[in-house]
């Protein structure tokens, strides 16, 4: 086919199957947020640019993400009378760029003047890094994480394809696990071996560090890790006590009232009710708890791997404890009452009183009311509560290096000024589950937007953020927070996990530092030392080119902690030597074939 007939060809299939916006020729075509059309190949940008119009305008205040390239698509918007490959383009116009933005780019800055005077004038804004250093514990994790890493790279060798996205799984995953260790959870479960748990034991017994975030950190993952023999049981005959329970329920019924009869079926723990088809625990101290929440429940020395359990009511030691997984399968459903004891009835709602929200666990918040959420929203789309996931079971209770550091920096302003308005950007959904669990810990009312929230829902909560005096802090997503809002009632602003490039970072603290803004504007982030965070922050500044560009040797050294030689193979893949040899060698074809590679990846909010 000739050039001729092709374009023949084209101009009939454009007239047959374009659209009502592409077969307008408009006068004025303007694109706010133009760097949504920045990848060349997505729909939406090829369907931009096949638009005709007379005068375009292209509007972004961050047009370039990841290296020149990404001008392509905006030029070839501007000059759609030229239908212009994209290899044509770096052929014709490449050397000569500095003189074609020239001629169409117009740049305006916060400095910039007309007439000697600014065209925006704002109170300013101040800008530092937090270094926070990860506690001993985390430091171990981390860096089994990353031989673990090293472990699966080497062995998907062979497979450019799958070795590539390993490389992007173990960056996310050290991202994750720096943001909070908990939400490493699939990793932590791989490297859990018995070498592991011995080497955090020997550290827990070291002495001061039981009192320390490492000591913590070491327990309440011990308790967790799916290699940990399950914690020891109190004696007890569940038979027995339960006829005790039922007995002394009856008795309080009668007493006392159904009001406190009801009470009695809450889990002293969590707050929740203990449900009969779930495992549950009697106690001769006449309480029922979860399962997963008897076996949390610390001894009187704080430990929460010995035998000896305090009751979270009473106070005391529980002498003796029955669970309800030890009848047989024919009997009845665990938990369910005879026929002479007190039936279960609908818990109810928990009311706001005095223009607060009455405290509740954190472990159930994100299927209760989150501060703003309208009950009747069924549009609200929430994590879903599973009791093997670590973040529900022991988020509101294990500390981190970042989530400390973001406790302190907003402690610290709310005391300093009554009416600061803060926002929280994160890059993870479960790093703002878990900053529910802290503000609801420390009784402070916050709104929540991320990509999750319906638009309803995220319009009520930043409306409330706005106007509600006691509401200091909203959580978001930098995605969902980043673009399109305007968050100028607030005057601080706390970026938690770092970005692949500064641009949408500048995108997310510029929606409270822009025209409205009265306030002088504090941003701060949190940077963990010695972590895939200073990688991150380097690759910000000095990247040029399109982010896969970037995985070359000298970025996986740095990414693994290798002190060892990297070697690409004739097929793209790499060979990792180490003098050291890896200690998981045996483990990453199993961690591989779970499936983690590929789960790691979608975990980003984004």
């Amino acid at each position: 086919m000739s050039p001729e007939e092709l374009e023949a060809w084209r101009e009939e299939e454009y007239a047959s199957r374009a659209g009502p916006f592409h077969k307008v020729e408009w006068r004025r075509i303007i694109l706010d947020e133009a760097h949504l059309i920045k990848n060349k190949d997505c729909a939406t940008s090829i369907a931009i640019r096949a638009l005709n119009g007379r005068f375009k305008w292209a509007m972004s205040g961050t047009p370039l993400h990841n290296g020149v390239e990404e001008l392509y698509p905006y030029l070839h918007f501007i000059f759609t009378s030229e239908r212009m490959e994209y290899e044509t383009f770096l052929k014709k116009y490449s050397a000569g760029l500095d003189h074609i933005l020239e001629t169409v780019l117009h740049r305006s800055t916060y400095s910039t003047r007309i007439l000697g005077k600014p065209i925006v004038t704002l109170p300013g804004i101040n800008h530092r890094v937090v270094e926070v250093e990860l506690c001993s514990a985390e430091k171990l994790l981390y860096r089994e994480i990353q031989d673990l890493g090293i472990a699966m790279i080497e062995g998907l060798a062979d497979t450019k394809q799958k070795q590539s996205r390993c490389i992007l799984a173990v960056i996310t995953m050290l991202r994750m696990f720096v943001s909070h260790p908990l939400l490493a959870q699939r990793f932590l479960e791989a490297v859990l071996n018995e070498r592991v748990i011995e080497a955090l034991k020997l550290m827990a017994q070291e002495e001061g560090v039981a009192e320390t975030p490492s000591g913590v950190i070491i327990d309440l993952i011990l308790s967790l890790g799916d290699k940990i023999a399950p914690r020891p049981r109190p004696p007890g005959d569940l038979f027995e006590l339960r006829e005790i329970y039922y007995k002394h329920m009856v008795h309080i019924r009668q007493t006392k009232g159904r009001y406190e009869e009801l009470m009695r079926k809450v889990c002293p723990r969590c707050d929740e009710i203990v449900k009969e088809e779930n495992p549950c625990v009697v106690t001769s101290c006449h309480h029922l708890y979860c399962k997963d929440c008897f076996d949390l429940l610390p001894d009187q020395y704080g430990k929460i791997n010995s035998v000896t359990r305090v009751c979270t009511s009473c106070k005391e030691p529980i002498e003796e404890a029955g669970y309800s997984e030890d009848l047989p399968k024919d009997s009845p459903k665990k938990g369910s009452p005879k026929k002479d004891s007190p039936r279960k009835r609908k818990q109810s709602k928990r009311k706001r009183k005095g223009g607060k929200f009455v405290k509740k666990r954190p472990q159930g918040l994100f299927k209760q009311q989150v501060l703003l959420k309208d009950l009747s929203d069924d549009e609200w789309d929430e994590p879903k509560e599973d009791g093997g996931d670590w973040i529900w079971r022991i988020g509101d209770c294990m500390p981190s290096a970042k989530t400390t550091a973001v406790r302190d920096l907003v402690a610290n302003w709310v005391k300093e000024d009554e009416d600061v308005k803060i926002v929280i950007f994160v890059q993870f959904l479960k790093t703002a589950q878990l900053l529910q669990f802290m503000c609801e810990e420390e009784d402070w009312n916050y709104a929540l937007i991320t990509g999750k929230v319906s638009p309803t829902s995220r319009e009520k909560q930043i409306e409330q953020f706005g106007t509600d005096k006691d509401v200091k802090i909203l959580i978001s997503s930098l995605r969902t927070g980043g673009v399109g809002l305007n968050l100028t009632m607030a005057n601080k602003c706390i970026l938690v996990d770092p970005w692949w490039n500064e641009a949408i970072q500048d995108q997310a603290y510029c929606r409270l530092y822009r025209i409205g803004q009265e306030r002088l504007v504090e941003y701060v982030q949190v940077v963990a030392k010695g972590s895939i965070d200073t990688w991150m922050i380097n690759l910000q500044k000095e990247k040029t080119r399109n982010i896969h560009q970037l995985l070359n040797t000298d970025s996986l050294k740095e990414i693994l902690g290798l002190s060892g030689d990297i070697r690409e193979q004739p097929n793209g893949g790499f060979s990792i030597f180490t003098s050291k040899g890896n200690k998981h060698a045996q483990t990453w074809a199993r961690a591989v074939d779970s499936g983690i590679i590929d789960e790691v990846i979608s975990s980003e909010e984004d």
